[in-house]
Order: C-alpha cells, then sequence, then structure tokens
C-alpha cells in the first residue's frame, strides 16, 4: 500500500505528494516531479546565521529591548522572503504569514527608528540613570567619587 497526500491549492491545483514523488495537477497542466520547497528547512537553515549574529550583538550594553526588537526585524524579513516560495492562499500579492511579517518588521523597525533618534540618554543606559555631573553613579567606573571598600575579613 502506497502512502499519499493530497491537498487541494489555490488557484484550483492540487498537490499529490508520496514516497515516489510530488505532482502538481493545475487546472490546464500536470506538472509531474515538480518539487516543492522544503521551507522549514529553509527556516531552520537561516535560524543559525540568525542566533550567531544575535549571540554576538548581545554583547554589547544596549538598550533594553534592541536585541529583541532586532530578532524580530530580521526573523520577520526572512519569513517574508521564505514564505514567497510557500503555495499558499494569497491575500491580494502575500500569504496570511507574509502580510503578519510584514506588519512586524514596520513595527520593529519604527520602535528601533524611535530609540535611534530618542534623546533619553537614561534609557539608552542599562545600568540606569546617571549624570555627567556624578561619576559615581555611573555603574561603568568604578572606584571614582566613592572611598575604598574595606576588604571582609576571612574566616578563620
Amino acid at each position: 500500500m502506497q502512502e499519499t497526500c493530497t491537498a487541494a491549492l489555490n488557484g484550483g491545483f492540487t498537490a499529490t505528494i508520496s514516497k515516489a514523488g510530488a505532482t502538481l495537477i493545475g487546472p490546464q497542466t500536470d506538472l509531474a516531479g515538480v518539487g516543492l520547497h522544503q521551507t522549514a528547512l529553509y527556516d531552520m537553515l537561516l535560524a543559525i546565521p540568525l542566533t550567531l549574529f544575535l549571540f554576538w550583538f548581545q554583547k554589547r550594553a544596549r538598550r533594553e529591548g534592541v536585541v529583541t526588537l532586532s530578532f524580530v526585524l530580521i526573523y520577520g524579513a526572512m519569513r517574508l522572503m521564505e514564505d514567497s516560495l510557500r503555495i499558499d492562499k494569497r491575500f491580494g500579492p502575500f500569504t496570511g504569514s507574509q502580510w503578519t511579517s510584514l506588519a512586524v518588521v514596520v513595527i520593529s523597525t519604527a520602535i528601533l527608528l524611535a530609540f535611534a533618534f530618542s534623546s533619553d540618554r537614561d534609557a539608552e543606559h542599562p545600568s540606569g540613570p546617571h549624570t555627567d555631573e556624578d561619576p559615581s553613579l555611573d555603574a561603568d567606573v568604578v572606584g571614582v567619587g566613592s572611598e575604598p571598600v574595606a576588604e571582609p575579613p576571612a574566616d578563620g
């Protein structure tokens, strides 16, 4: 017994997939052997460089949310491209996933641009508020403006 999977697709197409191969039947043609894109595999392969980039990108102190928004922006753009390879129901020029990805990319870009052009210095410093007048409040400056701290007594 041969196992097959058949799916009705947008535009009157029917895809039949079995161990023997794939067949795409359209309203006017039979495209036997036409390959289907493995978008889940593409997603996994593209996630590897994205993960490596994020590990590198998060090493430097950044404003809260920038790394997450960067992930959302890049992954949304990847999905926008990947989903163009899918045979799926379209709403205008895009699939439902592409419309969602487009919205996420636009919103993430807008927030990142707002962060970039913001003059709020306190939000950019991950250790909290600091001022130029009192360097002792700056967590990056150790020992400036403060007395040395005595070592705790050793347990004997």
